[in-house]
């Protein structure tokens, strides 16, 4: 799923100046940063909701996040940070993942779209949050 989001944001040519990275377990991508000043990093899919009539562990629906990050330092890009967080939820709400990750279509999350996390100035962040629903094999 993260590489899958990776892809269509990057096809998409909405962010010619931001750098785009996988998260990693280690999340070597904090002390990265592009000579644009902004990044998009992509989470890893965790497991939202366990289907509780499974006989073995299986997971319902996936939580994936996407963080816009800008370092207003170095920025100098005509997209405001909102604007990006924007156009990463228009993207992806409702995008149809493909048949292999296994998950239908994203969509945000209803009770937190999107969050703040707090950074030292000047830089400054948006975490857009989405979940997906397993995709019913037939």
């Amino acid at each position: 799923m993260q590489s899958a989001v990776l892809e269509r944001l990057s096809l998409s040519g909405e962010f010619p100046q931001a750098a785009l990275y996988a998260q990693s377990g280690a999340d070597e991508t904090q002390s990265r940063l592009t000579d644009g000043g902004m990044r998009i990093i992509v989470s890893e899919a965790t497991p939202a909701q366990a289907s509780e009539f499974a006989a073995s562990p299986a997971f319902s629906k996936v939580a994936i996040s996407v963080s816009v990050e800008a370092d207003y330092s170095v920025y100098k890009g005509c997209k405001s940070l909102t604007a990006a967080a924007e156009r990463v939820s228009n993207l992806l709400h409702f995008w149809c993942a493909p048949a292999g990750c296994g998950y239908s279509r994203l969509a945000l999350e209803p009770s937190k779209p999107w969050h703040r996390p707090q950074l030292k100035a000047p830089k400054a962040a948006i975490c857009v949050n989405f979940t997906a629903s397993a995709a019913a094999i037939l």
